[in-house]
This record gives C-alpha cells, sequence and structure tokens, in this order.
C-alpha cells in the first residue's frame, strides 16, 4: 500500500475573480462562492526522534499509585480511593496526584504539600512489579530504534523514581535523555522539557513526536510545535477529545506508525 502524504495545513484556492484575496498565497486572487476551497496537502519532513511519556504510556503504575495513596489515607482513618477514583488524577505529576486525593478526601492543599516529601519517599521504596511494563513497549522501543529514531523520556514523575523504575525495567540504555517533572522548573504542558530533548535528539520540532496519553502530553506537543500522538490505551477517559495528530490503540500500532513516519 502507497503512503499517504502527510499534511501540513497548508492550502491552495481556485478563484474566478468575483471577492476579496482570502489567501497570501497568491495576492491578487479571489475565492470564488461556488467553489470550496482544494486542499493540497505538502509532505510533512519524516520523523527523526520520538518522545515517550512514562505512565499510561509505556507503564500501568495506576495499581501501585492506588495502593500507596490509599495506605496513606488509612493511616488518617479515611476511606479509600478506588482505581476508577485514581485513574482521573494521574497525569500531571506526583504532587498533584497527592493534592487530588487528598482533596478527595476532605483534606486541604497545605497538608499535601507538607507530606510531599515523604510521599515521594515512599513511592521511592516501591517494589517495581514485573508485570509494570504494558504489553508491546519494549518492542515500540525497539521500534524506534530500529527506525532509526532518536528516542526520550519526558514524564511528569519525578525523575528519582522515574531512573529507579527503568532500572528495575532494564530500560535505562533505552533512552538517549530523561526528563523527569522536577528536572526543570517547569513540566509538562509547558514545552521546555519537549523542546530541551528535542535539541538534545537533533531533531526539529516538527520531526518529533510525542506519544503520550494525556492532557498534559498533548499539550506539551503543541506549545513546543512537536506532532502529538495520544496514547488511546493509557489513562484518558476520552482520548480522541485530547486534540492530539492521531489516536493509536495499541504499542503494537505504535510501533508500526513509528516505523512508516521514519521511512
Amino acid at each position: 500500500m502507497g503512503r499517504l502524504p502527510r499534511a501540513t495545513g497548508l492550502a491552495i484556492t481556485k478563484c474566478d475573480g468575483s471577492q476579496r484575496p482570502q489567501s497570501s498565497l497568491c495576492p491578487d486572487a479571489v475565492v470564488s462562492p461556488a467553489m470550496p476551497p482544494t486542499v493540497i496537502p505538502l509532505p510533512r519532513p519524516r520523523l527523526r526522534a520520538v518522545l515517550f511519556d512514562l505512565d499510561g504510556t509505556l507503564i500501568d503504575s495506576l495499581p501501585d499509585l492506588t495502593a500507596l495513596l490509599n495506605s496513606v489515607l488509612v493511616e488518617r482513618r479515611l476511606e479509600p480511593l478506588s482505581l476508577a477514583d485514581v485513574r482521573p488524577m494521574v497525569g500531571d505529576g506526583v504532587a498533584r496526584l497527592l493534592e487530588r486525593a487528598y482533596a478527595a478526601r476532605g483534606l486541604d492543599l497545605a497538608t499535601a504539600r507538607a507530606e510531599f516529601g515523604e510521599f515521594v519517599d515512599r513511592y521511592e521504596r516501591l517494589p517495581v512489579r514485573r508485570d509494570l511494563a504494558y504489553d508491546g513497549a519494549e518492542a515500540a522501543l525497539d521500534a524506534a530504534r530500529a527506525a532509526g529514531l532518536g528516542c526520550a523520556l519526558l514524564t511528569n514523575k519525578p525523575e528519582g523514581p522515574t531512573r529507579i523504575i527503568l532500572d528495575a525495567l532494564g530500560w535505562t540504555g533505552r533512552f538517549d535523555a530523561i526528563v523527569g517533572g522536577d528536572t526543570l522548573p517547569t513540566r509538562k504542558p509547558d514545552p521546555q522539557g519537549a523542546l530541551r530533548l528535542a535539541q538534545r535528539l537533533g531533531s526539529r520540532p516538527i520531526e518529533t513526536a510525542l506519544v503520550g496519553d494525556g492532557a498534559a502530553d498533548v499539550g506539551a506537543a503543541r506549545n513546543a510545535g512537536l506532532r502529538a500522538i495520544v496514547a488511546g490505551w493509557g489513562y484518558a477517559r476520552d482520548p480522541h477529545a485530547l486534540g492530539g495528530e492521531c489516536v493509536l490503540r495499541d504499542l503494537d500500532q505504535t510501533a508500526a506508525w513509528l516505523a512508516q513516519e521514519a521511512a
């Protein structure tokens, strides 16, 4: 099957001389009310690098995060949270996760912030489950390498727990660079981390994709000028509502997409 052109949004309009110009491509041209614009997609540069989110994209940390949050809540004699409760809380970093969990049980923001350091310490001591990685995660990382892509990790999880997980899974060497939620002064959806990683990988933003499952991932990609690819298997309630370039159904499809876009 032939490869489809990658649209850039550039359009050429046909005109008949009856109205004011609508396009800077042809200053003297005018758009006919009877003829709809004809969009001619132009080829997009081939993909040179990919940034992956971690939680909800490469690993399913939801059970671990839920259990950890509940251990803290039970100590306060508060009702535990369900997986469904915690799912929409994940994606904006551990600090926001703790704040949202505490707020759901009537605890204030100041309490969450005061106990953040202890919570991260507990998180770093959690054993890493062998089944933490999603099926197909390693194959997708291998596909990125096989396609000649630079590969980096961009997560809102603090860098310390991130590196512990990567070491336990044997993934540290799979990434050319890592930016965690506390590596820089800002985190996703701010574009700083994405831009730094693209530069580190020697790739222009338009040649770089960010694969992630949340609004913060799409926001970071859009803000940095990267291609926003939604991990449809992740934690978002409605992946199609996030506004990414496309929604991939699983990591097998992600591997195929990377190979196609890098060819």
